[in-house]
């Protein structure tokens, strides 16, 4: 039988939610059934993702140097995506706007996953794209029910024309932390304004005076990284290590998850946070509240500091935080890569065998 070939575009590996939502997709697939490439357009690449899309037979394309589209990356694109012949694009984030053309081009299909809130989601020309296209050549898939609920009323049409698939992590590779050490909170994301991570830096240095023996790890980098240093100082219980790779063990090293975002689709971060069994305190943006309640976490309001500490307050509590922990652990087999990979498999076969005109 012969195999459909799916294309999946995305800007780059370097570290990002959508970034291992792809490698996760990629580590999840049916090989046999299925043969995949994947085409990064900005230049760079974190050192764990492609190691995990390495050890995948899918065959990776890394073009361009730096973070813009110059009119020589994008021959290349489209040039390895000739080569390869894809019976479906797959595209993520400012892949939309290089996929379609393409695609239309070449009488293919366009599947596009939207990582976040629309308009966030896809820039001012992916949407024209889309809406030029049309439900016939390009399907929309939302990360969370919040999100396929917003993505519909934005575009004006009806529920069963955008999928659902909510993401998912190799569950195999987490492991429960010790809930009972004291408070330990963190974080893991790029650091920008959209995080919005000097949130949780203030609200942790109103906690400090409460609970002295608390400590904060921000992981990550990007344009916020060093604003937070400034404002952390010398505070000896608190953390900013930069990037790094291996998540799973970083996160057994605390225990409650912090999100302070400001947009958001359905993170991985605090899916792998739920996997160790860390309760999670989230502002309510996106599909969050899909996975996180007051059974093993605490929603705040975008951008509240007040709220935020007086959650962090609440969660010093060593019994709480097991309770939750708990209820974390028992929520996120639903989660899983491989039963989004499922899903994805669908539509695949679906639009790979299905001619758009």
């Amino acid at each position: 039988m012969k195999k459909t070939n799916v294309a999946i575009v995305i800007d780059s590996l370097i570290v990002g939610g959508a970034q291992r939502m792809v490698c996760e997709l990629i580590r999840n697939l049916d090989f046999r059934e299925f043969d995949v490439s994947l085409h990064c357009f900005f230049g760079g690449s974190d050192k764990e993702f492609m190691q995990l899309v390495s050890g995948t037979p899918a065959r990776v394309y890394l073009h361009g140097i730096g973070n813009r589209i110059d009119p020589p990356t994008l021959i290349r694109i489209y040039k390895s995506l000739s080569r390869e012949r894809p019976d479906v694009v797959h595209a993520h984030l400012g892949g939309a706007q290089i996929s379609i053309p393409w695609a239309l081009m070449h009488h293919r299909n366009t599947l596009i996953t939207l990582h976040s809130t629309l308009p966030a989601a896809l820039n001012t020309t992916a949407q024209r794209m889309v809406r030029l296209a049309g439900e016939n050549r390009v399907k929309l898939v939302a990360v969370s029910k919040e999100n396929h609920r917003q993505a519909c009323d934005y575009f004006g049409v009806e529920d069963s024309l955008i999928d659902e698939i909510d993401n998912g992590i190799t569950l195999s590779d987490y492991s429960p932390c010790d809930i009972a050490s004291a408070p330990t909170f963190i974080n893991v994301a790029t650091q920008n304004q959209n995080k919005n991570q000097m949130l949780i830096l203030r609200a942790f240095k109103r906690l400090e005076m409460e609970c002295p023996d608390a400590r904060l790890i921000l992981v990550g980098d990007g344009p916020l990284h060093e604003e937070l240093c400034r404002e952390a100082g010398d505070d000896p219980s608190i953390e900013l290590p930069g990037a790094l790779t291996n998540i799973p063990n970083v996160l057994r090293g605390a225990n409650v998850y912090v999100q302070s975002s400001n947009r958001e689709g359905m993170p991985m971060s605090i899916l792998e946070a739920m996997a160790c069994g860390l309760p999670v305190i989230s502002t309510d943006v996106g599909g969050i509240r899909n996975v996180v309640s007051n059974s093993n976490g605490i929603l705040i309001d975008a951008g509240s500091e007040d709220q935020l500490f007086r959650a962090m307050c609440e969660l010093v509590d060593c019994k709480l935080r097991c309770k939750m922990g708990a209820s974390s652990l028992a929520n996120i087999d639903g989660y899983s890569a491989a039963h989004m990979a499922r899903k994805y498999e669908k539509l695949y076969r679906e639009l790979g065998h299905s001619a758009p005109f």
